[in-house]
C-alpha cells in the first residue's frame, strides 16, 4: 500500500482546501484502487468524516466486496469524480476542466483514479475479446448494462421532477450506470449522441417520455417489494426520428439496505411489436378474441360466496370441488374495441366479459366446460350472447382447445369470433320460414309446431280461436287483391293489439286467422277474447278513402291430452257452425262449454258484489314447528260463504278475481283484516311470538302502490313488519325480473319475511332463487301427498323432489315449510328430511277468526297437544 508517495506530497495545500469545500463528490485513488484523498462530499457518500478513515482502503473494503469488484473492473481513467444524480436529464456533470488541472499533480505511472462517474476520460483500445463481444452485441441487436443503485436523500433544491423512492423519508435513487461497449450498441441503435457526452445520458434522452415514467415506476416497485427481477418494454428514438422498441429484462442483487446491483439486457423487439400491432388490427377488424387459461380443480372454499356460486354454476357443488380459471386475453385493447362490455375500473376485463354473458348461456357454458374437463374432451364449441355496455347483445362462437398438463390441471386456448351478423341472418331465415310474408304473423307451420308443443294440465287447457272474415271474397272481387292485402294487414294488426302477449296470432292463408291461447283457466277467457275480437273487426277499414265494413265468424275449441291433434279441426268446425248462424258470431265446439261460460259470468257478478262489500273473510290455518310441535304462525286463507251458508271453493272464485282485477281489493281487505287479528292475538298470547302469512297474487304484487299499501297497513294496525310473512308464487319470477327484484328488496328492507309458495310446481326459478331475498320455501301439497303413494316409483320420485328442495333451501340458508300434511307418518318422514315447518289437516283445518283464540288457549293449556300428532 502506498501511503506517502511524491504524488500526494505535490498536492498544494490550498488546492486541496478548495476541493474539500466543493459541493460535488471528488476523490483520488492509486493504481491498486486505494484511496489517497477524498473531499468532504465524497466522505459523506462513503459514510465517513475524516480522510484518514479511508486512506489506503479500497471501495470494496469500505462498501462491500461486490461494489469493490465492480469499481475495480471498470477502472480505466486517471482521474474522475462521483456525484449523486440530481437531474434526470443531465445525471452527471462534466468535470473535464477540473480534472485537467489535477493531471500535473499526479504521476501517471504510479497512480490511477477509479471509475465512478458513469463514463471514462481516457479510452483504452478494444481487445480481441471485446471486439468479438461487440460484433455479437451488434448482430444480435442487444444492449447490456450494469448499475449500482443507492437510496439517496433528496437534495434541498430538488424541483420535484425526480421520481421519489420513499416519500416519507424524502429519498430518491442514485444511479451509477454503465453500458457495455456502447460503440457496438450504436451500430444498430443510432441515437443522437454528441462527442464528449456520456452514451448513457444520450440513451436516457432518447427514451419516450411516457415510457420513462413507467420504467421508473416498475423499477421502484420492484426494489420496494424485494423482487428478484422486473421487465419493461419501451421506445427509443433514433437520430433520424424513427422509433425502436426494446424489451428490457433486469435482474436485481440486493447488497445491503438501500443499495442494489442491477444488470439489464435489452433486445430489439421492433419487428415483434409490428407483428403484434398488425395482429391486433386483424383481430379488431375481424372481431376476434384470443385467450388462454390455466385451469385447476380445487376444493370449494365454503367461506367464499363467489367461489361457492361458481361451484353451483358449474354443476360441481355435489363433488365438493370446482374449476378455477385463470384467463389471460391477448391484445385486450383490440378486443375492447369491438366487445365493449360494461366494465368496473377495478375489475379485470375477462371477468367483465364473463359477467356480461346472458345468464342462461353462462350457466349452460359453465356446465358444458365442466363436462368437457371431467370427461377428458380435447375441446368444445359453444355460442354465447354477451351484453354490451349500451345494452345490446353480441353473439360469439367460442372454440376451445383443452390439454391436461397434470393432475387436476389443464391448459386451455380459446378463440371467440363475433357471429352476430350470421345469427341475425339465421334468425331472419327462421322467421321467414315460420311467418306469413304479407302480415308478419305466424304461419300454418308455426301454428302446427305450437300445437305439437302444448302440454295441457288438468285445470288449464289450451284454447284455439279460428277466425274467418265474412264476405272477404267480395272485397277482392270488387277492389282487387292489392286492396284485399291492405285489409288483411289491417286485420292482422287489430288481432295483435287485442291478443297482446296472451296468445299466438297466426294467418293460415287467405282470410283465415287463428289465435292460440296455450293456457286458459276457464272457457270464459276465450269467450271474452272472442267478443273483443268481434268488436275490433267490426270497425270499418278505410281503403282509398272508402270505408269497408268487416265482420268475422269465430269458432272456439278447447284441447285436452286426447284431442290435441284435433284442436285445429274442431275449431274450424265450430267456425263454420258460427258462420251458419249469421255474421259476426262465435260458437264453441262443445255446446256444454257455452253453458259453463254463462255460469261463470253469473259467478263473476256475485263475486264483484261480495268483494266490494268486504264480505270475503280470512280463515286461519296454524303452521307448526315439526320438531317441537309449537305453533309459529297462522296462514290467512280467503273464504267465501254465501247467504245460504254454503262455501264456494277458492279454486272457483280466485281465478276469476285474478282475471277481472278483483283480486287487488280482495287482497287489500284480507291483509288488513289478518294484520288486525294478529295484533289482538299477540297481545293475548305474547309468549307464542306469532306471525301471520298472507298470500299475494301476481296482479296485486305488480300494483305500483303495493309496497306503500303494505307500509300503511302496518302503520294503521300497529303490527311489526317482522310478524308479517308474504307468500308469493313462482310465477312472479317469469317476467319483469329486475322490477320484481327491486320490489322484493324494498319489502325485505322493511323487515317483512318473504316466502315462495307451492315451490317446485313447474316454474323455472331455481337458477334465479339465490338472488331473491326470500326467507322460506313452501313445498306444494302435491309432493307431500305422494310421499307414501301406492306406486313405489311415484313415491320415490316425489321423495327425490322433496329432498332436492330441502337441500336447495339448506344450501341457501332459508327455512322450508311443507303443506298438506294429513298423516302422522308424513310428519315423521318430513321431520327426518329436515323440513322445518308444516301445516295441514293433521294439525288443524282452516278456522274462522272467532275460533283461533279458543284454539290457542287450548293449545297453551295443553302442551301435550304439541306432540299429539
Amino acid at each position: 500500500m502506498v501511503k506517502n508517495t511524491p504524488d500526494q506530497q505535490q498536492l498544494h495545500t490550498l488546492l486541496l482546501a478548495l476541493l474539500n469545500q466543493h459541493s460535488e463528490s471528488l476523490f483520488i485513488r492509486d493504481s491498486q484502487h486505494q484511496y489517497l484523498w477524498a473531499n468532504a462530499a465524497h466522505l459523506k457518500l462513503l459514510g465517513h468524516k475524516k480522510p484518514d478513515e479511508i486512506y489506503g482502503k479500497t471501495v470494496g473494503e469500505l462498501l462491500g466486496n461486490e461494489f469493490g469488484q465492480y469499481a475495480q473492473a471498470e477502472s480505466q481513467s486517471v482521474l474522475d469524480t462521483g456525484q449523486a444524480r440530481h437531474n434526470r436529464e443531465e445525471p452527471f456533470h462534466n468535470h473535464a476542466t477540473l480534472v485537467s488541472s489535477l493531471y500535473p499533480l499526479l504521476d501517471p505511472k504510479t497512480a490511477q483514479v477509479a471509475y465512478v462517474g458513469g463514463h471514462s476520460r481516457v479510452k483504452a483500445p478494444l481487445g480481441a475479446q471485446d471486439e468479438q463481444l461487440a460484433v455479437i452485441l451488434s448482430e444480435s441487436r442487444c444492449l447490456l448494462w450494469e448499475a449500482m443503485v443507492l437510496e439517496w436523500p433528496l437534495p434541498p433544491d430538488e424541483d420535484g421532477t425526480a421520481p421519489r423512492f420513499n416519500d416519507n423519508a424524502k429519498t430518491c435513487l442514485f444511479w451509477d450506470i454503465h453500458v457495455v461497449l456502447p460503440g457496438a450498441v450504436r451500430r444498430w441503435l443510432p441515437i443522437s449522441w454528441h462527442e464528449g457526452q456520456p452514451f448513457e445520458n444520450a440513451l436516457h434522452r432518447a427514451r419516450h417520455p411516457e415510457d420513462q415514467v413507467q420504467i421508473d415506476k416498475t423499477c421502484i416497485q420492484a426494489l420496494k417489494e424485494g423482487a428478484p427481477s422486473y421487465q419493461n418494454q419501451y421506445r427509443i428514438q433514433c437520430a433520424d426520428g424513427t422509433w425502436i422498441w426494446l424489451q428490457e429484462n433486469v435482474t436485481i442483487t440486493p447488497l445491503e439496505p438501500g443499495r442494489w446491483r442491477l444488470v439489464g439486457t435489452c433486445t430489439d423487439i421492433t419487428s415483434l411489436k409490428a407483428t403484434e400491432e398488425a395482429l391486433k388490427r386483424v383481430l379488431e377488424t375481424a372481431h376476434c378474441l384470443i385467450w388462454n387459461a390455466t385451469i385447476e380443480r380445487r376444493p370449494i372454499p365454503y367461506d367464499n360466496p363467489d367461489e361457492c356460486q361458481a361451484a353451483r354454476d358449474q354443476g360441481m357443488w355435489e363433488t365438493g370441488t370446482y374449476f378455477f380459471w385463470d384467463i389471460q386475453i391477448f391484445a385486450e385493447d383490440a378486443a375492447r374495441s369491438w366487445l365493449p362490455v360494461e366494465n368496473d375500473p377495478e375489475q379485470f376485463y375477462d371477468q367483465a366479459i364473463y359477467e356480461a354473458i346472458a345468464q342462461e348461456d353462462r350457466t349452460a357454458g359453465d356446465r358444458h366446460s365442466s363436462k368437457a374437463l371431467l370427461e377428458g374432451w380435447s375441446g368444445y364449441t359453444q355460442e354465447l350472447k354477451i351484453r354490451m355496455a349500451d345494452g345490446k347483445y353480441r353473439c360469439v362462437q367460442e372454440d376451445v382447445h383443452l390439454e391436461k398438463v397434470g393432475p387436476d390441471r389443464w391448459y386451455a386456448v380459446g378463440i371467440n369470433i363475433d357471429v352476430t351478423e350470421r345469427k341475425q341472418i339465421e334468425q331472419t331465415l327462421a322467421h321467414q320460414a315460420q311467418h306469413d310474408a304479407l302480415t308478419g304473423l305466424a304461419n300454418r307451420r308455426h301454428l302446427q309446431d305450437a300445437l305439437s308443443a302444448l302440454t295441457p294440465r288438468p285445470q288449464n287447457k289450451p284454447a284455439l280461436l279460428f277466425l274467418d272474415l265474412d264476405n272477404f271474397k267480395r272485397i277482392n272481387d270488387n277492389f282487387g287483391h292489392l286492396v284485399g292485402d291492405q285489409v288483411l294487414v289491417t286485420v292482422a294488426r287489430r288481432l295483435e293489439r287485442e291478443v297482446g302477449t296472451r296468445g299466438l296470432v297466426a294467418r293460415l292463408g287467405g282470410d283465415e286467422f287463428t289465435v292460440l291461447l296455450s293456457d286458459t283457466h276457464t272457457p270464459s277467457e276465450a269467450l271474452d277474447l272472442a267478443e273483443r275480437l268481434l268488436a275490433a273487426l267490426s270497425t270499418p277499414v278505410t281503403v282509398q278513402e272508402r270505408p269497408l265494413q268487416l265482420s268475422s265468424s269465430i269458432g272456439i275449441a278447447f284441447g285436452s291430452t286426447s284431442s290435441q291433434a284435433d284442436l285445429l279441426r274442431n275449431a274450424n268446425t265450430a267456425m263454420h257452425h258460427a258462420k251458419s248462424q249469421g255474421k259476426a258470431h262465435y260458437a264453441f265446439f262443445d255446446p256444454a262449454m257455452d253453458q259453463e261460460a254463462r255460469a261463470r259470468f253469473e259467478l263473476e257478478l256475485a263475486l264483484r258484489e261480495v268483494v266490494l262489500s268486504d264480505n270475503i273473510f280470512p280463515h286461519y290455518q296454524p303452521i307448526i314447528d315439526l320438531k317441537s310441535g309449537a305453533v309459529v304462525a297462522l296462514e290467512a286463507l280467503a273464504r267465501w260463504q254465501t247467504a245460504e251458508g254454503s262455501f264456494i271453493p277458492p279454486v272457483q272464485f280466485i281465478p276469476i278475481a285474478e282475471e277481472t282485477g278483483l283480486i287487488v281489493p280482495l287482497g287489500k281487505s284480507l291483509l288488513r283484516t289478518a294484520c288486525r287479528d294478529l295484533v289482538a292475538w299477540r297481545g293475548e298470547f305474547p309468549h307464542l311470538h306469532l306471525s301471520v302469512n298472507v298470500n299475494v297474487s301476481e296482479r296485486q304484487f305488480r300494483e305500483p302502490t303495493f309496497v306503500q299499501h303494505i307500509r300503511e297497513t302496518l302503520r294503521e294496525t300497529g303490527l311489526p313488519a317482522s310478524a308479517l310473512t308474504l307468500e308469493l308464487t313462482e310465477s312472479l319470477l317469469l317476467n319483469d325480473t329486475e322490477g320484481c327484484l327491486e320490489r322484493l328488496r324494498e319489502l325485505d328492507a322493511l323487515g317483512i319475511r318473504l316466502t315462495l309458495d307451492d315451490f317446485g310446481t313447474g316454474y323455472s326459478s331455481l337458477s334465479y332463487l339465490s338472488l331473491l331475498p326470500v326467507k322460506a320455501l313452501k313445498i306444494d301439497r302435491g309432493f307431500v301427498g305422494k310421499l307414501f303413494h301406492h306406486e313405489p316409483r311415484l313415491a320415490a320420485q316425489n321423495e327425490m323432489i322433496v329432498r332436492s328442495i330441502v337441500g336447495l333451501a339448506k344450501n341457501l340458508g332459508i327455512g322450508i315449510t311443507a303443506e298438506g300434511i294429513e298423516e302422522p307418518a308424513q310428519r315423521q318422514h318430513l321431520t327426518s328430511l329436515q323440513v322445518d315447518y308444516g301445516q295441514g289437516y293433521l294439525f288443524s283445518r282452516p278456522m274462522p277468526q272467532r275460533d283461533i283464540a279458543k284454539y290457542l288457549r287450548h293449545y297453551t293449556a295443553t302442551p301435550s297437544l304439541r306432540f299429539a300428532a
